[in-house]
């Protein structure tokens, strides 16, 4: 069980090894994940005052393959499952979860 945003980057990084961290601090993570050489993901996910309480704040980017309204979806989707999990830590292995399946 994760009692710290530093707790949930580390289990961020053994469960999924595919995904890459650029920057992680307390207050934000920045990742990518590569699906296929011409598909990146980045994500930034920004930890506000008061998280877990209040669910992180996700923003995604994605290469010029991914079509505009698939980035919207995700980006509403992983915000969703970050909402869901809102008062407790993992947010953001469920987010990376829901990004590898999606």
């Amino acid at each position: 069980m994760c009692e710290s945003v530093s707790d949930e980057i580390k289990e961020l990084q053994k469960n999924f090894p595919q995904v890459s961290i650029q920057s992680a601090t307390d207050s934000f993570l920045t990742a990518s994940y590569e699906r296929t050489p011409s598909t990146r993901i980045k994500i930034t996910l920004t930890f506000p005052d008061g998280y877990p309480t209040h669910a992180a704040i996700i923003l995604v980017s994605a290469s010029d393959v991914v079509p505009a309204g698939l980035k919207k979806k995700l980006e509403r989707e992983l915000g969703k499952t970050a909402s869901d999990l809102a008062g407790q830590y993992n947010q953001v292995n469920d987010v990376f979860r829901r990004l590898v399946d999606f």
